[in-house]
């Protein structure tokens, strides 16, 4: 499927992971503005403070100083309930706690990310 250039300047995404080519990537995929990439978790707060609302994060499961759980039930808790996706390499848990939206397994194509983003806000 090929996603258009004004289907996602239409929503806001907050996608945080700690691999920079990884986020350059979405970056080409999905443009700059108005979304936000973070290779440092410990921005989030901030950047939900000054540049919220999202209508969606995506999130890497294993990143320095909190991993995507963690990330996912603070951001639920503290800022705003916003759908959320964990991508990862790791094995889904048996059961997602229920402020994740879609655990996803890493490597995803960009097609398949943006379709599960877009799904996120149908159901």
């Amino acid at each position: 499927m090929v996603h258009s250039f004004w289907q996602w300047t239409m929503k806001k995404y907050l996608f945080v992971d700690d691999d920079g080519a990884f986020l350059e990537v979405l970056r080409l995929f999905f443009g700059s503005s108005p979304h936000v990439y973070l290779s440092d978790v410990r921005q989030v707060a901030s950047v939900l403070k000054h540049n919220g609302p999202f209508d969606a994060m995506v999130t890497d499961y294993d990143m320095p100083y909190h991993h995507g759980l963690a990330l996912a039930e603070w951001v639920s808790q503290s800022y705003c309930k916003m759908p959320i996706l964990i991508l990862s390499g790791h094995k889904k848990p048996d059961l997602l706690p229920p402020f994740i939206t879609k655990w996803m397994q890493k490597p995803i194509s960009l097609d398949v990310l943006a379709d599960e983003i877009t799904q996120c806000h149908n159901s």
